[in-house]
């Protein structure tokens, strides 16, 4: 049996209120606490006396289920804390006293929930948080003593519009902020340490980011992906190195960089690729060396690589392709090595190369191909052996390639042709 203030071993089953009654005298259980399958429970008053869950505790599918009120000395759960497809429940307002679960704590598919606020004294998530699928809610807030989280995923809650709170935490492994419709604002407290990733993806009305200006380096990877309203990267502006790779892919509202001016370093891969609206990336103006592969490619409103003057070393390959407007690649002429191709390509635009002017030696090929109004490739009278083949194809007002001169040795084939 279960008296005040003593465990009550093993799991429990809640699907109605009398199951409640061989709980109302204990303070501890040390297994599962299962609130499940319930039609006639409203809250959780019937665990008043309830201070810790030793494993999981799960409310699930209760159709009655309004509010999460009823245990206010919870303290602690030692697994998963999961609240789902609870189809009458309206806000997690509750919990007061809640400060530790040690495992994940999972908010998903509780169709009516319009805010999600409260849990001011929940001060440690050992795995993953997760609000998903939710799809009346709102607004996303409280959390304030939260210092961390391995994994904080907010995805794909349909009418999410603002996330804030957060206000102490400072470490995470990973956020992810994906598939919110109408997310438009993020306003987080003072994060300082991102271990594995930050992801921004497919908030298509997400216009402003704060919260992120304590951030000096990523050690993971940062992914900002179809986010059309964003205009830049402001949020940013103290963010010095990312150890893994940065991608800013489809954001079509996307106008500069602006944000990423002390940024020296990406360790991994950087790609800049169909932002439709990207006019500059004057904001790397301190970027020195991408460790990986350096793509940027099909945006359409990008005239030049002005910002790229100090990058000296890309350690994987080169491509810069499809950018219909740019006309010059010269900020581009610190570049003195590669590690692998370099590949300019469908630049219906581009007057010149001579942004390659500090390369002498390519470990893989140079492909220099469907650049309509490139006239000559004097950009590489420095380039001495390639380790693969070079190409210059279907450039269709070519007329001089004297630029090859200092050329000595080609690993593959040398192409010069439907250059018309």
């Amino acid at each position: 049996g279960c008296y005040v203030g003593v465990a009550c071993s093993g799991d429990y089953i809640v699907s109605a209120a009398a199951d409640f009654e061989a709980l109302a005298g204990c303070s501890h259980i040390t297994g599962k606490l299962l609130v499940v399958d319930s039609d006639d429970l409203e809250d959780l008053s019937g665990g008043a006396n309830i201070e810790s869950v030793g494993t999981d505790f799960v409310i699930r599918d209760n159709s009655a289920m309004l509010s999460l009120k009823g245990m206010p000395r919870l303290k602690s759960v030692g697994g998963e804390f999961v609240v789902a497809r609870n189809p009458a429940l309206l806000s997690l307002d509750a919990m007061d006293a809640l400060e530790t679960v040690g495992g994940n704590m999972m908010v998903t598919e509780n169709p009516v929930m319009v805010t999600a606020k409260g849990f001011n004294t929940l001060t440690d998530v050992v795995e993953h948080l997760v609000f998903e699928n939710n799809i009346s809610l709102t607004s996303i807030g409280g959390l304030n003593a939260l210092r961390q989280a391995e994994n904080i995923q907010i995805q794909r809650n349909e009418q999410l519009e603002t996330v804030d709170g957060f206000d102490a935490l400072e470490e995470v492994a990973s956020f992810y902020f994906n598939n919110n419709d109408a997310l438009v604002q993020v306003d987080l407290g003072s994060l300082t340490t991102v271990s594995e990733g930050l992801v921004f993806a497919e908030n298509g009305s997400l216009s402003s980011l704060t919260g992120f200006g304590n951030l000096v380096g990523i050690a993971g990877f940062l992914n900002i992906k179809g986010n059309h309203s964003l205009i830049d990267l402001k949020a940013f502006k103290s963010l010095e190195s990312i150890e893994d790779f940065f991608f800013i892919e489809k954001n079509d509202g996307l106008e500069s960089l602006d944000g990423c001016e002390k940024l020296a370093s990406v360790g991994q891969y950087f790609y800049i690729d169909s932002n439709s609206s990207l006019r500059d990336v004057q904001g790397l103006s301190a970027l020195t060396s991408v460790g990986a592969d350096l793509l940027v490619g099909n945006n359409g409103a990008l005239e030049n690589l002005g910002g790229l003057e100090k990058l000296m070393s890309v350690g994987g390959f080169m491509r810069i392709a499809f950018n219909d407007s740019l006309k010059t690649i010269d900020a581009l002429s610190s570049v003195e090595s590669v590690g692998d191709y370099v590949m300019i390509e469908a630049n219906i635009s581009l007057e010149h190369v001579d942004g390659l002017s500090g390369l002498t030696y390519v470990p893989g090929y140079v492909d220099i191909t469907d650049n309509e109004v490139l006239k000559h490739v004097n950009g590489l009278t420095s380039l001495e052996e390639t380790g693969g083949y070079l190409s210059l194809e279907s450039n269709n007002n070519l007329v001089d390639t004297s630029g090859l001169i200092n050329l000595t040795a080609i690993g593959g084939n040398l192409w010069i042709v439907r250059n018309d």
